[in-house]
């Protein structure tokens, strides 16, 4: 991904002009699509780096157009993911500026992101007016979902009290209906097992870690588990173990019937993977609590699969 980017930026003049301004666009479609699962999924032997300074280089100007078709609808929206993704990294990484000047930058940066992705819901609105034909494909459902998740993301960065993700329910609940009616949508037809478009596993996974009601949680996973499928680097097998394992840890000694049983103290901030595809496994670090109490636990889980694909 690195080096797709280093062509963009090199050759981005030349390619933009004389005419090939629509390949250009084509292959910048192609390199950032693909640039989703890999910086939602960090492995420790090979992680993804991509700074806010290289975005800037490669797409210095988010506009959102309106849209004439779904492929134009989606490139719309993974500039915008990419630059949440991007954005949020950046500002969690930066610890040498003035709290100030910090959370200056940070509110503006989540202002705007967040005006341009409502910007792109009213134009996505209007084309399934328009064209009331896609309201129901797959395709349509997962940006539906892709947007529904950095919206969310959006607004519980925006809630400044722990835990922040707990007055979510409502979403993570939406979320996990459109990602049950892509599935139902993508294998009514037979096995779909790869695909390199934005699609469920990630929106999905994020509900299974994130949200810490019991119910809604739970039928995170049992999605994730319901087939085997491959979006880019995400594996739903795979993640159905991982979000497994973390619902797993958080409730340790607890009665949860709620989000807010989960203790601050029990709930996982962060999680570092080092994957062994060839034995299926996985050394995972989670980071468990915050500030001054927090604490590590090292584990490794394995991927082999119940039954058979």
């Amino acid at each position: 991904m690195r080096s797709g980017r280093s062509i963009i930026i090199s050759n981005k003049s030349t390619l933009s002009g004389y005419g090939r301004r629509q390949d250009f666009e084509e292959i910048c479609r192609v390199l950032f699509r693909l640039d989703i699962p890999a910086l939602t999924f960090q492995d420790a032997a090979g992680p993804s780096s991509f700074t806010l300074q290289e975005f800037n280089e490669t797409r210095p100007l988010i506009d959102v157009p309106d849209f004439d078709n779904l492929e134009d609808a989606q490139a719309s929206l993974i500039d915008l993911v990419r630059w949440h993704l991007v954005a949020s990294d950046h500002f969690d990484r930066v610890d040498d500026l003035d709290i100030s000047l910090w959370l200056s930058h940070y509110d503006k940066t989540l202002a705007n992101c967040t005006n341009k992705l409502h910007i792109w819901d009213s134009r996505f609105r209007r084309l399934l007016r328009n064209i009331p034909d896609l309201e129901e494909v797959a395709a349509t459902l997962s940006l539906r979902l892709w947007y529904a998740s950095i919206e969310l993301m959006l607004n519980s960065h925006i809630i400044a009290d722990q835990p922040r993700f707990d007055s979510q329910l409502p979403e993570f609940d939406r979320m996990i209906s459109l990602a049950e009616r892509i599935v139902a949508e993508i294998f009514k037809t037979g096995n779909a097992s790869f695909s390199v478009e934005l699609g469920y596993i990630v929106p999905t996974f994020l509900v299974a870690s994130r949200c810490r009601h019991p119910t809604t949680r739970r039928r995170a996973i049992r999605l994730l588990q319901s087939h085997q499928r491959q979006e880019g680097v995400w594996e739903s097998f795979a993640a159905s173990v991982v979000a497994q394992r973390w619902m797993e840890i958080e409730e340790e000694g607890c009665e949860v019937t709620t989000a807010a049983d989960v203790p601050e103290c029990n709930r996982i901030e962060v999680i570092e993977s080092l994957v062994n595809v060839e034995e299926q496994t996985a050394r995972l670090r989670f980071t468990i609590g915050q500030s001054d109490q927090r604490r590590y636990r090292d584990e490794i889980v394995y991927f082999t699969r119940p039954f058979a694909s």
